[in-house]
């Protein structure tokens, strides 16, 4: 498959998992959750690894619930991993200082600086990917303009996300093109990128200020109308409760 068509498919993917599985809680409640989650990670010392462990088991237990592919997990996974190793890569070879491990042997500290720093940036690309794949993009938004986030940004996000297809589905239109007209070659030369670029560019701007006149057409007035969809339950109160209490247990007893 053509990366374009790869990225949007991935995209869809991740977006339709939530409908696919029906409506299950508020979108509210995985909100609060995760902002807990990540306030939690991130409040975790540089080389803590054994909170890091114990909080783990939130975004495990999304991902089996959410039925999040492993192979869309991992893509994502690739992408951010790259990013940690160049911040932390050469912490085991800068930090020799001596640390302590719970059996007894002694490694490196930057070993555990480098581990916690993986781990950190797993758990939130999980989470955040969970997030999305639980409740869907249109209710996410919905619920932060519930929970007081401005409507401006929460229309800006979701737009943005919309636009990203519109962008992705020209780059693909363009490669079929150009794979039509160049027989036997597999991918543009270097010197055609610079002209394909600007040309996606204008593309995606003119059919997005079709979908402009579309939108205003059909009474679009600047603010995008969200359904609130799923009302709080009791059932959302014990999901918050339950998992706010094991989170704040997990990073303050591991320590």
């Amino acid at each position: 498959m053509r990366p374009h068509a790869a990225a949007l498919e991935q995209l869809r993917a991740l977006d339709g998992l939530a409908t696919h599985r029906g409506p299950q809680q508020d979108a509210r409640a995985h909100l609060l959750v995760t902002a807990l989650f990540l306030l939690a990670v991130l409040s975790c010392g540089r080389d803590r690894v054994a909170p890091l462990l114990l909080l783990a088991a939130y975004p495990a237990w999304m991902v089996i619930r959410c039925g999040l592919p492993f192979a869309l997990l991992g893509r994502a996974l690739l992408l951010a991993l790259p990013l940690l190793l160049l911040a932390v890569g050469a912490s085991p070879w800068l930090d020799r200082a001596p640390a302590r491990l719970p059996g007894g042997a002694q490694i490196a500290h930057g070993w555990l600086v480098l581990a916690a720093t993986l781990l950190r940036g797993v758990l939130s690309v999980t989470t955040a990917l969970t997030l999305v794949a639980a409740t869907g993009l249109r209710p996410l938004c919905a619920a932060l303009t519930r929970l007081g986030m401005p409507e401006l940004l929460t229309a800006q996000l979701l737009l943005l996300h919309r636009y990203a297809f519109v962008m992705l589905d020209e780059g693909a239109r363009m490669h079929t093109a150009w794979q039509l007209r160049a027989g036997a070659a597999r991918r543009p030369p270097l010197r055609v990128w610079a002209p394909m670029a600007g040309q996606w560019l204008l593309r995606t701007l003119a059919r997005a200020g079709r979908i402009h006149q579309a939108m205003l057409a059909r009474g679009y007035d600047g603010r995008l109308h969200l359904a609130h969809g799923s009302r709080w339950r009791a059932g959302d109160s014990l999901h918050v409760a339950g998992w706010a209490a094991a989170i704040v247990a997990a990073r303050w007893l591991a320590g």
